[in-house]
């Protein structure tokens, strides 16, 4: 159903978390309205966050980019409330950077957004 809420569980490093309750607590937004402003900053960036894999001399498929934290590094859950639309479109360019893991991509997209800003102020649409 268009419009329908969606739960989506996703692993951050615990760091990243702390700065993005930090950002959503100091706008008064979502976890999820500072991850889809992230995104639709860095959408057009996205892809060089994230490039494709390497190709193998061998017929046999890519490997999937997945993997572990750093040692040391913990890591704890978050959800974000998502539209089905927006849910769709962050799903959508997330295949199509053939980005295996949800968890992944959307800590990739936060970190690389709060390295480019000292003090996040996230654009709301």
């Amino acid at each position: 159903m268009r419009g329908s809420k969606h739960i989506v569980v996703v692993h951050l490093p615990v760091d990243l978390k702390g700065r993005l309750k930090d950002a959503a607590e100091r706008q008064r937004i979502s976890y999820a309205d500072c991850f889809l402003a992230a995104f639709d900053v860095l959408y057009t960036e996205l892809p060089t966050l994230f490039p494709p894999p390497a190709e193998r001399a061998s017929p046999l498929p890519p490997r999937g980019r997945r993997r572990a934290p750093p040692s040391g590094v913990g890591t704890t859950t978050i959800q974000l409330q998502l539209t089905t639309e927006e849910l769709e479109v962050v799903e959508g360019r997330r295949a199509e950077l053939l980005v295996d893991s949800r968890s992944a991509f959307v800590t990739k997209t936060l970190e690389a957004y709060f390295e480019r800003r000292a003090t996040p102020q996230l654009p709301l649409g």
